[in-house]
């Protein structure tokens, strides 16, 4: 099964590649290119081109270029929902971005990211929904996440910026690891809620 590689294996591992962000491995591998090889490198150029100018629109504010950058970009991933979700809360179109989270819940068989979790706590926190807050936690408990420090800590945070002082400290005293910024979190919260 060593013998000559034939252009269909070729092809689907193209399309492998590209669709994983592995390019430089496969260009490393290909020796020799033909029209469909070409085509399927260049659908992965265009995805991370696409991705890439999301992310600079939604970064800068520009949340109608990134908008419609998301709407027409054909293969949606982990990081144009982050990108999308992410700005939607970071300029305050909080609801915009809890709406954008759910449907890509339903479009996205994947469990999201501890990055797009932290999000959506930051959401809650902001819209000081303690409902949705409450099922985040238990998602990420679910998911195995509550052990990622940077969720754990957003959690902390939501439970103090809340009002919910403690919760944030029954909260603080049964993660598996701290930082500084769980301390910081923990001490803005007290001192926020008059127990400093």
């Amino acid at each position: 099964m060593h013998g000559k590689r034939d252009v269909v294996v070729w092809n689907a591992m193209i399309s492998g590649c590209t669709i994983n962000g592995l390019y430089l491995e496969m260009l490393e591998n290909v020796l020799s290119l033909n029209s469909s090889m070409i085509v399927a490198i260049l659908t992965g150029v265009a995805e991370v081109v696409d991705t890439g100018i999301l992310d600079v629109y939604a970064k800068c504010g520009l949340l109608n270029y990134a908008k419609r950058i998301f709407r027409f970009t054909s293969f949606k991933n982990e990081i144009t929902w982050s990108a999308m979700i992410g700005a939607y809360v970071t300029y305050d179109y909080t609801q915009e971005g809890l709406e954008m989270f759910e449907h890509m819940r339903m479009e996205d068989t994947e469990s999201p990211s501890p990055v797009i979790r932290a999000t959506i706590i930051r959401a809650c926190a902001k819209l000081n929904d303690m409902r949705r807050g409450r099922k985040m936690n238990g998602y990420t408990v679910k998911l195995g996440s509550n052990l990622d420090l940077m969720v754990s800590n957003t959690l902390l945070s939501m439970y103090a910026k809340c009002g919910k002082i403690n919760d944030a400290l029954t909260f603080f005293e049964e993660m598996e690891s701290t930082d500084s910024f769980s301390l910081s979190a923990i001490i803005a919260g007290c001192v926020q809620n008059g127990h400093a």
